[in-house]
Formats: structure tokens, sequence, C-alpha cells
């Protein structure tokens, strides 16, 4: 699987939909301490912070509401602005 790097320049992708959801699934995931096993093709979880190791499975943050609400809570409040703050995210808007 080729993950790229999580820098400014992927969160700017992820922001404006560049990214398949898969993809950013990939980076949420190995952000989360998951590990990806290239032979058996699968996460491996054995690394991740014990609270994302439960019976639910390996998260889908994208797909999942209760995985992403999970995630969301999950970061501190003093770092809940960060994409505001540092990367000017103005939110999304929902058209039709």
């Amino acid at each position: 699987m080729n993950i790229p790097p999580l820098n400014t320049a992927t969160i700017h992708a992820i922001l404006s939909g560049e990214l398949p959801d898969n993809t950013v699934n990939a980076l949420v995931l190995q952000s989360l301490g998951f590990r990806y096993d290239e032979t058996c093709q699968t996460w491996d979880p054995s690394g991740a912070d014990p609270a994302w190791q439960g019976e639910a499975g390996i998260p889908h943050v994208i797909e999942n509401r209760s995985d992403s609400v999970k995630l969301t809570r999950s970061i501190a409040s003093e770092n809940k602005q960060l994409l505001k703050e540092v990367l000017g995210f103005q939110g999304y808007k929902i058209t039709n």
C-alpha cells in the first residue's frame, strides 16, 4: 500500500478532496499506530492505542460515523482548531 507522508501538502490534498477515501483512512490508521502488513494485505492493530484495538475491528473513519466521532472526541480540545489556525481551513460547504 502506498501511503503518502502526513505533511502540510497531504493535509491540503485531504481537505480539497484530492485523495481517495481509502488513502485518507490509511493515513488515519497509520497515525493511530496500526501497521499495514503487505504479505497478508491487512492492518495489524498490535501497535495501536488500546482504545482502538477493541472488538469493533479496524476503524473506517470515512465511511463509519461512529469511528469518525470517536476519532474527533480523541483529539485534545486545545488541538481542535489547528486546521483553521495553522492551515487556514474555513470548513466544508454543502452544495447541491
